[in-house]
């Protein structure tokens, strides 16, 4: 996604994936994260389809 400079969520300021697996989000790593925390919003620069 598009991130926005104005946004007063840190991680939704620059562009960003949301990434799933089996209907759950994931961090950077693959691993469970909360749809709505940052972690689930992984920076473009930092995403790999293969985690």
């Amino acid at each position: 996604m598009r991130g926005n400079s104005n946004s007063p969520n840190a991680s939704q300021r620059v562009d960003y994936v949301k990434h799933t697996k089996n209907g759950k989000s994931v961090d950077v790593n693959g691993n469970p994260a909360p749809a709505n925390s940052a972690a689930a919003h992984i920076p473009k620069k930092d995403f790999n389809i293969n985690n």
